[in-house]
């Protein structure tokens, strides 16, 4: 056990308190100082706090002893700790220096936050504006006396709530000096959370060890902070200690977290009634909520937007009888019915007013998955009011006044807004709110009345979710509520009986395969298996192919003996950091597949030309299948700033496999680890960083990340079996697609010579809107691109293999290496389907007609002619080529030259590219800029990269290379057949007209 729950178990707050010479009342739950003019201390002995109102503090046992108000001087942590011990006669601890350095980095953060919420309820106290806000909540801002069950205090100063201020540079600066006089160092993280940050933000994260998610920090050069916005704040303590500090606009309905790289994850809300001991517990939404129920005396906890988790499970587990509060809207539903299901089949829900009165209509211009989302909501209040006896408050109470509107009740916070503004008296609201509780449903009633209101199909499958949650109630619950369940189901009590026996046979089966194995995907045993997520219902399935070809989807999948299901969605893909398919698509070939992500991209986007939509389609279809091949190629787009290369990759990447984000200027050790649990494609924007040597990290990942078994490594902190931390090498996955939006090259072209390059230009508005291309990525656009993702997963397992071979067959030799990257699965993806070979090849082979185009204006293209044409004209290959002694073919450099000037000037005379200038006798002549040798060697050596001898008497000479001259012609677009000898073409004969001597012919 930690040395502090030791203390804390031996030593008695009270005891403390009281031997340090402050007598407190005898009994109850809240105990106050009797000593005269001690301005507010009280005692709550069934959380083991102390609260010290004139002074702004409260804390443990601990932290009495380490500050214990302003009568005595302020000792640190650890000499806390052993006086504790001392008192309590217990060993003093041995601290390690491990030990004492992650207390120490625990209670550097807890203290900043301590110093900044002692300072934040001193602003409240000073802030009318606040005050009168907290006064419109419903919440009490007066002291009360108190009694032996009545918190000694306001709900106000009960809840310890606080207040950011304006802003001012006075607040600042009084922050400041707290802080520095509680010992908080001002540029430690948590101090950083409060007081914010100006200057080089990856510096400052490197010395504190801290990784940096956000890349607006970054681009920025600044860390926002708490103070000034006109913010109420929310304390969340635990156990005695704060942990976490939330904010919510007294202006706005706006809410802030402190940020997770600095202060750690955000936390759930305990209420000042909250206690461990508790029977009773209501679970509702946020820290308003919680704050309400606790001004009717009932403990409560705000989830705060945090994901379900085993630790909140073991937190709900230690009540007796679980409350949960339902915000009435179409998110705050649906998101409660998923909760219920995991606390149990007995937790009860509560409605701030008569579900009978509310039905939900999506906007008339809702999406197809929102009017589904609408009415599954419905569909759920139905359930909940089919379970219900009469709403027992008044219909009066059902709303509440804000400012000159009247709006209905959606939470526990506007039920007690409504109470108070109907001058509702405080035993009052009890009794309706004990009346509230006590004719609340239980979620298996919810849930088999929903079901029972279903018909057909839809009935069959509800009745089994029904049956399932029925048959997790204990045998004395079942036995108490299994004739009513039957009458709500609409089934004989046989019949739900017999239902029941068989869902517990299903679910013992799955039991006896043991817990779930939770994945993201991968191959198993033979299976391929994919993750789904829909981010709308926020639910998770997997899809899978099993080893017979099968290919089905479902919550989860026995195999061997082991039972997956897919990882609980994160905050990751809640925020759309990683896209997902939604749901598992039909069949359809490759050609369809291709013709669809075509007509997307020609609908979302502006491009260079037909041809480039479709190659970029057959990118797209390459990323589903990456990981079956050893070498990937990237897809970069490049321009100046406001090209759209941005926007064009985001666009694309909506319809690629997995697509992550990962911005340029961010952390990389966060996207290598992404990588390595995501295994997707990779999007980098703006990724021309300013330092890009072969030494950065950046330029590993491009360049490692196109082939298969290239990772990256890093050390990595471990804890051993004994518990010792140590430090050791990982590797992470960098081969994925990529997809780069860059300005300007990598010095070494990391990028650039694994890529296919997009070359854009701005673009104008008439442009634009004449080709219906939308400004933003907007819902259709998403709708769209998210039926696609769920076309390919399924041809994703229709065709996955562990290893797909490329012959040599299927590269083409008209096209580039690079593009045969692309060809070279796709030809084997469809091996046995010779007309979408031909169609791959000809998109392929008309893409690179296209983009060599300017190569073949380019001197380099002359010089291969110049080569061509030495070779192939007898003539000059009998004068210009010699062979030497090891029977090698050689051409002069000079001939080149030569000929390259040759074929130059030629060119200019039959296309009148060179301007006419007229000469001293009047006649006109052309320009010419003969090449010289020196040029033509180096365009020889360093750009056709082909092989020169030493120098010799008469001058250097090109060894010929056949099959890299033939590998070259292809590259610049040059039929090596047009630089030689052509075949006679056949004449037209004219026909001779012969005329008589009288005139016949």
């Amino acid at each position: 056990m930690d040395i502090v729950d030791q203390v804390k178990g031996k030593l008695r707050i009270e005891d403390i308190i009281q031997a340090d010479g402050w007598p407190l009342t005898p009994r109850g739950r809240w105990r106050k100082c009797t000593r005269s003019g001690d301005g507010g201390l009280v005692v709550d002995t069934q959380n083991q706090l102390y609260h010290w109102y004139s002074y702004g503090e409260w804390g443990d046992v601990i932290q009495w002893i380490q500050y214990g108000g302003t009568h005595r001087a302020k000792t640190d942590f650890k000499a806390a700790v052993e006086e504790a011990c001392s008192r309590a006669n217990l060993p003093l601890p041995e601290w390690s220096q491990k030990e004492h350095t992650a207390r120490i980095a625990a209670r550097a953060r807890e203290e900043a936050l301590d110093v900044a919420h002692r300072v934040f309820m001193r602003w409240l106290q000073k802030s009318d504006d606040a005050m009168a806000y907290v006064a419109s909540r419903g919440w009490s801002i007066s002291q009360d006396e108190p009694g032996e069950k009545k918190r000694p205090t306001s709900t106000a100063a009960g809840a310890l709530l606080g207040y950011t201020g304006d802003g001012s540079a006075a607040e600042i600066e009084e922050m400041r000096g707290e802080m520095q006089l509680g010992g908080v160092e001002l540029d430690s993280p948590a101090a950083i959370a409060i007081l914010g940050y100006q200057g080089d933000v990856l510096s400052w994260a490197a010395r504190h060890d801290v990784e940096i998610k956000n890349d607006e920090w970054v681009k920025r050069g600044s860390i926002p902070g708490m103070i000034g916005h006109k913010r109420l704040v929310y304390p969340h303590i635990e156990n005695g200690r704060l942990r976490y500090l939330s904010c919510r606009s007294i202006a706005e309905k706006t809410h802030y977290n402190l940020p997770e790289a600095l202060v750690g994850k955000k936390r759930v809300y305990l209420n000042a009634e909250y206690a461990t001991a508790a029977e009773v517990v209501v679970l509702c939404e946020g820290q308003a909520d919680a704050i309400s129920w606790g001004v009717w005396g009932y403990a409560a906890i705000g989830l705060c937007g945090v994901d379900w988790s085993d630790e909140l499970a073991e937190v709900v587990k230690r009540h007796k009888t679980v409350y949960l509060a339902v915000d009435i809207d179409v998110t705050g539903i649906n998101s409660a019915w998923r909760i219920a299901n995991q606390i149990g089949p007995t937790v009860r829900l509560v409605l701030a007013r008569d579900p009978d009165n509310i039905t939900f209509a999506p906007k008339a211009d809702a999406a197809a998955k929102m009017i589904e989302i609408t009415q599954q909501a419905n569909n759920i209040l139905r359930g909940i009011d089919g379970a219900s006896p009469r709403y027992p408050i008044p219909d009066k109470l059902s709303s509440f006044q804000r400012d000159d509107l009247v709006e209905d009740n959606k939470d526990s916070n506007d039920l007690l807004r409504a109470f108070t503004q109907a001058g509702i008296e405080a035993d009052e609201q009890n009794r309706l709110i004990k009346s509230l509780l006590d004719k609340a449903p239980m979620y298996v009633e919810a849930m088999t009345a929903w079901a029972g209101a279903r018909e057909g199909a839809e009935r069959d499958e509800a009745v089994k979710l029904a049956v399932a949650v029925i048959g997790r109630l204990d045998e004395f619950d079942l036995s108490q509520h299994k004739g009513r369940l039957a009458k709500i189901l609409q089934v004989t009590l046989r019949d739900l009986e017999r239902m029941i026996r068989a869902m517990s046979g299903i679910i013992e089966k799955a039991q006896r395969m043991g817990d779930p194995t939770y994945t993201w995907g991968g191959y198993v045993d033979g299976w391929q298996i994919e993750y789904l997520y829909d981010i709308d219902s926020d639910r998770a399935m997997l899809a899978w192919r099993d080893p017979d070809g099968i290919v089905d989807s479902g919550p989860g999948v026995s195999i061997n003996g082991r039972y997956f299901e897919p990882s609980p969605p994160n905050d990751v893909l809640k925020s759309g950091g990683v896209i997902f398919p939604s749901a598992l698509g039909d069949k359809k070939p490759i050609r369809e597949l291709v013709s669809y992500i075509t007509m997307y991209l020609k609908s979302i986007y502006l491009l260079p030309s037909d041809k480039m939509g479709r190659l970029i389609a057959y990118w797209v279809i390459t990323t589903w299948l990456y990981d079956a091949f050893e070498t990937v190629i990237y897809l970069r787009a490049m321009g100046s700033a406001g090209a759209g290369k941005s926007e064009l990759m985001r666009r694309i990447g909506l319809v690629c496999y997995r697509t992550m984000t990962a911005n340029g200027a961010g952390s990389t050790s966060s996207l290598f680890r992404s990588l390595e649990r995501y295994r997707g494609t990779v999007y980098i924007d703006e990724a021309d960083l300013q330092q890009s040597d072969t030494e950065s990290d950046m330029v590993k990942f491009y360049n490692l990340g196109a082939m298969r078994g290239n990772p990256i490594w890093r050390t990595v902190e471990m804890t051993g079996p004994d518990g010792e931390k140590t430090w050791e090498a990982v590797a992470f996955q960098t081969f994925c697609p990529k997809l780069v939006a860059m300005r300007k090259e990598f010095r070494d072209d990391a990028v650039g010579s694994r890529s296919l390059t997009i070359k854009l230009v701005s673009r104008e508005m008439p442009e634009l809107v004449a080709a219906g291309i939308p400004l933003t990525i907007n819902a259709p656009m998403r709708a769209r691109a998210q039926a696609l993702r769920n076309l390919l997963v399924r041809w994703r397992l229709e065709n996955w293999q562990p290893d797909i071979e490329v012959d040599a067959e299927f590269y083409d030799m008209t096209i580039s290496p690079r593009l045969n990257q692309v060809a070279g699965p796709l030809l084997a993806i469809a091996r046995d389907d010779p007309e979408q070979q031909a169609e791959i090849r000809m998109t392929l082979r008309d893409y690179y007609a296209e983009s060599i185009l300017s190569k073949s204006m380019t001197l380099s293209a002359r010089v291969i002619e110049a080569l061509w044409s030495i070779w192939n004209y007898p003539d000059k290959h009998k004068e210009c080529v010699r062979v030497d002694e090891q029977g090698n073919n050689l051409i002069k450099i000079g001939d080149i030259t030569k000929m390259t000037n040759e074929i130059m000037n030629m060119m200019n005379m039959m296309n009148d590219e060179e301007e006419e200038d007229d000469d001293a006798q009047g006649q006109k002549k052309f320009k010419r800029t003969e090449l010289k040798a020196q040029r033509v060697g180096r365009i020889v050596r360093d750009e056709l990269q082909l092989q020169i001898s030493e120098r010799r008497r008469d001058g250097f000479f090109v060894y010929w290379n056949e099959p890299r001259m033939i590998g070259l012609a292809t590259k610049f677009g040059i039929n090596p057949a047009d630089f030689g000898p052509q075949p006679e073409q056949p004449r037209a004969i004219q026909p001779a007209l012969a005329v008589g001597g009288n005139g016949d012919a």
